[in-house]
């Protein structure tokens, strides 16, 4: 009877892989490993180089507030180049500008500076780090860097103390030469225009009765503008009623009637509807609403009176014109309104001339007393300038004397610069580690893509969950001699490459550790310049 196989599970089809594929797995895993220590030996070790300096604030200049510029200042392109020529550092001055460029960003790349203020604390603590190579040069590095940015910070307040203290006293003197020839100007305007020195001027702040001058002339310029308003209306009105009287008729026609027709009473009838809508029309200006609409209605009276009139053919009409009794009436109005307009042009006139002979008359004393206004003005603002000006001279040269003193340093160094017992990177066994992981999995990669690369049944267990008869039996892997022979020699070869480049790189890195001499200069060469590639 036959017996259905049971199937493998996953894990334990998984750990059989494994164990079959052993050497495909643990052969990378070794061969990255060993890359990996050659690697941690190979890569240049980076010591950590650390001080740090106290900003306490000082009651004169601005060193106090430095903590806060610091990582700018400290780490700023311009001092590094500085204190790499003072120290005259071999490497930097050998390269090109190009290349001292880039060495000088990757200075600032391992140059870190950090501000630290505790809570409820006035002083700040600013710490420098560098890492480099050379734990030496770092050191005079770092301290060199540290003094350069504490004695620009001093210097440039000292520096700026002095300056200011120059200009407090020259701008002292400017204006004590400006008040004085002010003062002169006045006096000498007094003296010409027979005025009172202690007179208060129109304008002022002091209590005083404004010349009659004055007055009469402001009220006549604001009366001035009531009469040229009044004069812009008549003028309007005058306007306004020649329209008028240009749009009437002096005369008016009349149409009568010397035979007999049947259609006369209709003529009559509209005729005096025609001269009342006449008068009407008189009574509007062009702009009312009620004026189109009149002459609307006239025109429809005349079409109507026309068309009677064609209807009477056996009759004679005869016109006759008499005078337009409304023309007359604006006439007279337009005379009325001319005169009151030449009335109001001669009352404005009039007052121009007043105006004209009362600014003549104040017109001098006006430019005198904007003359003493200005200078007064101008000599009280110059001698509050001059009085802040000489405190802001006394304060600069006090804060000059205290910056000169040692008591007004805000440094304070609270860890000197030392040498590290030990590099801070890169760790070794992270590395070692890392390429540990790496190796096992690209060796489970390989092993995997080599399993399960190819697409046909691996074994009588992948048969199984597809068949739907049971799997009676299985024949096992036949393997010619030559087969085994060629296999044999395969896992040799692999072998023996393996081993070979595992135990060659392990040589280098132990012979560049304990004896580089054992190494050719060529291979010393290409390590040196791994590890530049590296730094």
């Amino acid at each position: 009877m036959a017996v259905q196989i049971e199937t493998q599970g996953q894990l334990a089809e998984f750990l059989e892989i494994l164990s079959r594929r052993r050497w495909q797995l643990l052969l990378p895993a070794l061969l990255i490993l060993t890359l990996g220590a050659s690697l941690a030996v190979f890569i240049p070790k980076k010591f950590l180089v650390v001080t740090q300096v106290e900003v306490r604030p000082v009651n004169v200049g601005s060193t106090g507030k430095e903590a806060e510029n610091a990582p700018n200042q400290i780490r700023a392109y311009e001092r590094i180049i500085r204190v790499l020529e003072k120290l005259k550092n071999p490497a930097y001055l050998a390269l090109q500008p190009t290349e001292q460029n880039d060495f000088v960003k990757d200075v600032q790349n391992d140059l870190k500076v950090k501000t630290d203020k505790p809570a409820n604390a006035t002083s700040s603590f600013v710490t420098i780090e560098y890492t480099h190579v050379d734990v030496h040069w770092a050191m005079d590095f770092v301290r060199a860097l540290r003094d350069d940015w504490r004695m620009d910070v001093l210097d440039r307040d000292r520096n700026r103390a002095s300056d200011e203290e120059t200009h407090a006293n020259e701008a002292v003197a400017a204006l004590e030469a400006e008040l004085k020839k002010e003062e002169a100007e006045l006096t000498r305007i007094y003296q010409n225009n027979k005025i009172s020195a202690t007179q208060p001027i129109p304008g002022g702040r002091d209590q005083r009765t404004e010349d009659p001058n004055y007055d009469r002339l402001q009220k006549s310029k604001d009366l001035k503008a009531q009469y040229e308003l009044d004069l812009g209306r008549a003028e309007q009105q005058v306007a306004h009623i020649e329209k008028l009287l240009s749009d009437t008729p002096p005369t008016l026609r009349e149409e009568q009637l010397l035979e007999g027709s049947s259609h006369s009473a209709d003529v009559v009838e509209i005729e005096k509807q025609i001269s009342a809508k006449q008068d009407e029309l008189a009574t509007y200006k062009q702009t009312h609403s009620k004026y189109g609409k009149i002459q609307k209605e006239l025109e429809t009276l005349e079409r109507n009176k026309e068309n009677i009139k064609k209807l009477a053919t056996r009759s004679e009409l005869q016109s006759v014109a008499k005078p337009n009794p409304r023309y007359a009436l604006i006439q007279g109005q337009l005379e009325d309104a001319r005169l009151a307009r030449d009335q109001r042009a001669g009352d404005l006139e009039k007052l121009d001339k007043a105006i004209k002979d009362d600014s003549q008359d104040v017109d001098r004393l006006y430019l005198v007393y904007s003359a003493i206004r200005l200078h007064s003005t101008k000599a009280e603002r110059l001698t509050k300038e001059l009085d802040a000006a000489t405190l802001k001279r006394d304060d600069k040269a006090l804060q000059a004397r205290q910056l000169g003193s040692q008591l007004n340093d805000p440094f304070s160094i609270t860890q000197d610069v030392a040498e590290p017992l030990k590099p801070t990177e890169p760790n070794p066994w992270l590395i070692v580690a890392f390429a540990l992981v790496a190796g096992f999995a690209l060796g489970l990669s390989i092993a995997l893509s080599a399993e399960y690369g190819r697409n046909c049944f691996r074994s009588v267990h992948d048969i199984s969950r597809v068949m739907v008869a049971p799997v009676l039996g299985n024949v096992g892997s036949i393997q010619t001699s030559r087969e085994r022979r060629l296999r044999s020699l395969q896992r040799m070869l692999v072998g023996t490459f393996s081993a070979t480049l595992i135990c060659a790189v392990a040589f280098v890195t132990w012979a560049w550790a304990r004896n580089p001499e054992l190494l050719s200069p060529q291979l010393r060469a290409r390590i040196e310049h791994l590890r530049d590639k590296l730094r």
